[in-house]
């Protein structure tokens, strides 16, 4: 016999804070987050698909293949897209 897939889901919900530099960890591997949640907390889950899923308190904000072995990264480019831009922005307003 095959594994039996459910028919709901069984995933249950996390938290974690994203780092400063856009990630957040999960079972000793980091997986990037949009810039625009840097130091905030989101909420994960692992799908039936093998999917980590991160969530604000609305929608999902990122989503990566779960990585299987230790101590690595998955990393999207668009997440840090524009970071540059709103830094400068954000010095602007200080000055």
């Amino acid at each position: 016999m095959g594994t039996v897939k459910p028919l709901f889901p069984t995933s249950r919900w996390e938290s974690r804070e994203v780092s400063k530099d856009c990630f957040i960890s999960y079972l000793g591997n980091k997986y990037s987050v949009p810039f625009r949640f840097a130091s905030q907390r989101v909420k994960i889950r692992v799908t039936l698909e093998q999917e980590l899923e991160i969530y604000d308190e609305l929608e999902c904000i990122a989503q990566h293949p779960l990585i299987s072995e230790k101590a690595k990264m998955s990393m999207k480019a668009e997440h840090f897209e524009g970071i540059h831009s709103a830094k400068k922005r954000a010095e602007a307003k200080e000055s």
